[in-house]
């Protein structure tokens, strides 16, 4: 029973908004040197976390020793390991979404999120022989439905690479993987830009802003690329007081993701709130743009007007998520069913149909055959 995590990444999005299509607005210019920017306020200051995520202890060696024979084969040792952590099925790990821990604090806490888990397995597969790593994995967004709250998960597992046979993923939520997603094996050091990351966000949550900052801050020095990363920094400063940190942030983030929703949605609110209506008009606009250029986001949309028997705007919402990519069976899904809520059986026996061409395993064909089953019985009656 492999397993994984969703590292919740730009989880708090404070100032969130949204509307319109293009303007010739240039939009602002970053007023805050790099150096400035990451140093934060005096305020704020706090000492570097020095953290090792994969450490291991004498208890934890004496448990790999105990497991996994050191003359076994590598998908044995595999196996061994998992078998360790689950006892007839059953996790001896309890899921907590909100506790990201090092593999030490995973192991003696028997808790933690699904980042906290990978740091486990890869720490004690290391241990054990293995060549182990961290895999990120390409995840359609999550869109929330409140005006205060926006989540973005990135989602990491681990790839146990043999010499003579296929990799084997080990991933926590093996449910909800597909292996149609794009994935692509990452360092240590961008793992951990990740935790510092979760931690980040950790802190915010227990308004401890300098704890907060720190974190992001080595996040940062491990990956200064990453565009969400820059985003998150700025929500630390935009949520406690400090606007002109926060702009420069967010527009650090824009530098990096010119198509960051989050990032264009945050400068939005935080021009608004300084009544700088036109900076917020622009950025509203280009995080609208940049909304309606996800196809999952249209997909999240269709499936709130079809919750609310809006059937014609949830194919058209629809068929523009499909215009942007084809290949999604859900999307095919909803469709059919929102044909059949208008009463179109024959269209919608083709959007089923393409549901089954594009699906991915047993499962979801055995669904979609059920369901054409069914249309098929109707229409001979």
């Amino acid at each position: 029973m492999p397993y994984k995590r969703t590292v919740p990444v730009v989880i708090m999005s404070l100032l969130l908004a949204g509307c319109a299509t293009a303007s010739r607005h240039p939009g602002a210019r970053i007023a805050m040197d790099r150096e400035t920017l990451l140093a934060g306020p005096p305020a704020l200051a706090a000492p570097e976390p020095e953290v090792d995520v994969l450490a291991l202890d004498d208890e934890m060696r004496a448990f790999v020793a105990e497991k996994i024979p050191r003359n076994a084969t590598d998908q044995r040792k595999t196996k061994l390991l998992l078998e360790a952590l689950f006892a007839d099925g059953q996790a001896q790990l309890r899921y907590n979404r909100v506790k990201t821990y090092t593999a030490i604090e995973t192991f003696h806490a028997m808790e933690g999120n699904c980042l906290s888990f990978t740091n486990l397995f890869v720490a004690l597969a290391r241990e054990a022989g293995l060549r182990a790593y961290y895999q990120e994995v390409e995840t359609p967004a999550t869109w929330v439905d409140s005006g205060e709250l926006y989540i973005s998960s990135r989602h990491i597992n681990v790839l146990v690479a043999y010499r003579l046979q296929d990799d084997q993923v080990v991933d926590f939520d093996i449910y909800n993987f597909k292996q149609a997603y794009h994935r692509e094996q990452i360092s240590d050091n961008a793992a951990l830009a990740q935790y510092h990351n979760n931690m980040t966000i950790h802190w915010l949550l227990q308004e401890e802003p300098a704890r907060a900052l720190a974190h992001q801050k080595l996040a940062l020095k491990l990956a200064p690329m990453t565009g969400y990363m820059w985003t998150n920094l700025g929500v630390v400063y935009s949520r406690f007081g400090y606007p002109d940190y926060a702009e420069a942030a967010f527009l650090t983030a824009l530098n990096y993701s010119q198509d960051s929703m989050l990032a264009a949605n945050n400068l939005a609110r935080l021009y608004e709130a300084q009544g700088k209506t036109e900076l917020a008009a622009f950025y509203k606009e280009q995080a609208e743009a940049s909304q309606r250029r996800n196809p999952f986001y249209l997909y999240a949309l269709a499936k709130q007007h079809y919750a609310r028997g809006e059937f014609a705007e949830a194919r058209l919402e629809l068929e523009n998520a499909i215009s942007l990519q084809d290949t999604e069976h859900e999307f095919y899904q909803l469709l059919g069913l929102t044909e059949l809520s208008m009463g179109d059986e024959e269209r919608a026996r083709k959007s089923f149909e393409l549901a089954l061409e594009n699906a991915r395993d047993p499962e979801e064909e055995d669904r979609y055959n059920r369901k054409l089953r069914l249309l098929a019985q109707h229409k001979a009656k």
